[in-house]
């Protein structure tokens, strides 16, 4: 099929390339396409994590990728919406820098902040995710060479480091734009402890033992609760927490961090939202 590029198109790749104008962009692009382009959904490792509309781009070697949508009239063609330059090897050294003067040398991908969203209690809408994340990361980031010791991940060319016990890691490579890198992913310390249940394997119960609390909590956990970033809509009062371990029976506990321990989850207070009538149900039948 045909692929149309936009102005959007031709604007970006003026940018990258450092054409004089949407003409000379539209030239050269039409002629590489031609000559070289392939439509596919599967990307070259050095671009992996780029989003198109329809999840298929057209690959032109390794000079540049075009996410495509398809086109809303039905009509049999492709609509190239963006132009993606292949990363080029950076000579900027960025490990000198830190907090917002660091951030603003690199791209964050969109599937950096998907994996937010996921693991590090990103809001649903990306464009506030993005914001979170950066607020997230200022205070604290660095780049290094190595990724933390707890990180087990691919090689990259440079790692952002950030948070509370070095929690996040986000490896970069090469940037594909302006900027001399491109943040490919973020990966939480405690990734692996969110969207399942958890039980006492990974939980120390940090209340006074034999308390309603106590039991309540134990009781919650021989089901299995979730973590979360967030406290629950049902807990009116705000309590000073990392995170929250949610129960479905409308009961939850402040969780404290403590990444070194055989049990990372602390848990340090209890919240009870359950009805009155539940409540007093189970002081009868003295639970």
């Amino acid at each position: 099929m045909p692929v149309v590029v936009t102005k959007r198109c031709l604007d970006a790749c003026v940018g990258v390339f450092g054409f004089g104008g949407r003409e000379e962009a539209r030239e050269w692009l039409e002629g590489v396409i031609a000559a070289e382009g392939v439509v596919t959904d599967r990307l070259p490792e050095e671009v992996v994590g780029r989003r198109s509309p329809s999840g298929y781009f057209l690959v032109a070697g390794r000079k540049f990728v075009l996410p495509l949508a398809e086109d809303r009239d039905g009509a049999g063609q492709w609509i190239a919406t963006n132009c993606l330059g292949f990363p080029r090897k950076s000579t900027v050294d960025l490990t000198g820098l830190r907090g917002v003067d660091l951030l603003a040398e690199v791209t964050v991908l969109p599937h950096a902040v998907e994996r937010f969203q996921q693991r590090g209690g990103g809001h649903r809408d990306p464009d506030r995710a993005h914001k979170e994340l950066y607020a997230a990361l200022a205070p604290t980031v660095r780049a290094v060479r190595k990724p933390p010791g707890w990180c087990r991940t691919r090689a990259a060319d440079l790692y952002l480091v950030a948070g509370e016990h070095d929690e996040f890691c986000l490896p970069c490579r090469a940037g594909s734009g302006k900027r001399p890198y491109d943040v490919i992913t973020c990966i939480h310390r405690a990734g692996y402890l969110f969207g399942k249940p958890l039980g006492a394997k990974v939980c120390e119960v940090a209340v006074e033992p034999d308390s309603k609390a106590a039991r309540l909590v134990h009781r919650g956990l021989r089901k299995g609760g979730r973590l979360s970033w967030h406290r629950p809509a049902w807990v009116k009062v705000a309590k000073p927490a990392k995170w929250w371990l949610v129960f479905n029976n409308r009961t939850a506990a402040v969780v404290r961090w403590e990444p070194g321990s055989a049990r990372p989850l602390v848990l340090t207070h209890v919240v009870d939202g359950r009805s009155l009538l539940v409540r007093l149900v189970d002081r009868v039948l003295g639970r």
